[in-house]
Formats: C-alpha cells, sequence, structure tokens
C-alpha cells in the first residue's frame, strides 16, 4: 500500500500489505485507510501509513470494504463470510452465507443500505440481504426485555453469549 503525493505524483509512504485481489483501499474523510488483506487481515491505517490496527478473518478478504452510515465497516472473505468492524477494529458481527450446493455463494462487493442492510450479489445472479443490529442495540433488548429467570450465559471460543446475544471478547485491548 502506497500514498502518492497528489501533485507531483511522488510517493509520499510505503507499508507492506497483501491486499484483496479484487478489492483495493477505502479512505475516510479523516484520512483512516482500510484495507482487506489476502493475508486474512482486515487492517486500518492513519493518514500517515501507521497502522492503527489488524484483525484476523476467517479467509481472506476478497473485496473493497464498505463503510455503513453508522461507522461499521464491512467486507467479505473467502470463506463466504461476511464481516462488519467496529472503526475500533472489534468485530461487530459476522455472517457465514451459503455455498454453491445449499444456495448462491457472494460474488460480489458488499454494500450497505441506509438502514443498515448488506447487500451482496450472488454467483447465481441472485441478491442476498442480511441486517445487523448493532451490540449495543441488541444487548439493550435483552437487557429491556423482563426476564422470567436470569439470562443464560455461555462463553464460547472467543465469544460471550447472553440470551443468544454474541459478544465477542477483546483481551488486552
Amino acid at each position: 500500500l502506497e500514498a502518492l503525493h497528489p501533485a507531483s505524483g511522488s510517493q509520499r509512504w510505503s507499508v507492506p500489505a497483501t491486499p484483496a485481489r479484487d478489492g483495493g483501499p477505502t479512505v475516510l474523510p479523516d484520512g483512516t485507510i482500510y484495507l482487506g488483506g489476502w493475508d486474512g487481515k482486515m487492517h486500518a491505517f492513519d493518514f500517515s501509513g501507521r497502522e492503527k490496527w489488524s484483525r484476523e478473518v476467517q479467509g481472506a478478504i476478497a473485496t473493497t470494504p464498505h463503510v455503513a452510515p453508522a461507522g461499521t465497516i464491512v467486507v467479505r472473505d473467502m470463506s463466504r463470510r461476511v464481516w462488519g468492524f467496529t472503526p475500533h477494529g472489534a468485530v461487530a458481527w459476522s455472517q457465514e452465507t451459503p455455498d454453491g450446493s445449499m444456495g448462491a455463494s457472494i460474488l460480489s462487493d458488499p454494500t450497505v443500505g441506509p438502514d443498515g442492510t448488506v447487500y451482496v450479489g450472488n454467483n447465481d445472479n441472485s441478491l442476498t440481504a442480511l441486517h445487523f443490529r448493532t451490540l449495543d442495540e441488541r444487548v439493550r433488548e435483552k437487557i429491556e426485555q423482563p426476564h422470567q429467570e436470569p439470562p443464560r450465559i455461555d462463553v464460547q471460543d472467543e465469544w460471550i453469549i447472553i440470551d443468544g446475544v454474541k459478544i465477542p471478547v477483546r483481551r488486552g485491548e
């Protein structure tokens, strides 16, 4: 990944990165640069090229990141999973999509509608629409619901699950 001076075309900075084969970087007005990697990582850089964060996913990221109106960064990986990241690098959600034998596999970059619905094109010319509530919305809903019994809390791998709401565990951050 490299940044070029707009007037002269000379190199401002360069950082080693393995960008997605079919995707490129997304640059926000504040200078934050999001880049999905063929190395199976989602990266965020500041305007000077310093890495702000990097998160591993299940497969190589195959798309250009899309930033939703609420700030969630959305990408898909080669394992048929669509990921949403917070601007600070936490996994907001992820969703596996059907494979070719069960339905359509995702083919296109994701895009996000104004209501937060994630749209992706599939290899069978169909469209998949996924709607995710933010973690705050899901937790607030669970807290505000009257419970007949205490909430069920589970821990699985890197997740804490409260009455079915998966919350990623963040260690050392």
